[in-house]
């Protein structure tokens, strides 16, 4: 997982290069809490009906969302400065080993 500085790129700049690289890019926008942050996670990836938004829902629907990809992605997550410390950790988590079970997905923090 690679982050990079909010205050010098945006979303749609690494967007953009991902696609210049020939990535799939989904792009999960800033949310100031952890209920916004699961809610921005189901939007963007199209999460089914029967998640939870519960950080283990999360690791469960990201894992499959992850599995069924079949060319090279990029998942972009843009995380708020205000989002607190023990839900950006884990969410962090969840991303490092979506990210380590599937040879098709790199993730970007924007942070």
């Amino acid at each position: 997982m690679r982050s990079y500085d909010a205050r010098r790129y945006t979303l749609a700049e690494l967007e953009h290069a991902a696609l210049s690289q020939g990535r799939e890019a989904y792009a999960v926008p800033r949310a100031p809490d952890r209920t916004g942050v699961l809610d921005a996670f189901a939007v963007a990836l199209g999460f089914p009906e029967y998640y939870g938004r519960n950080l283990d829902a999360l690791n469960d629907c990201l894992g499959e969302w992850a599995a069924q990809l079949s060319y090279p992605s990029i998942l972009m997550w843009e995380k708020a400065p205000e989002l607190d410390d023990a839900t950006a950790s884990a969410i962090a988590e969840i991303l490092t080993v979506t990210e380590g079970q599937t040879g098709h997905l790199a993730v970007v923090v924007l942070d």
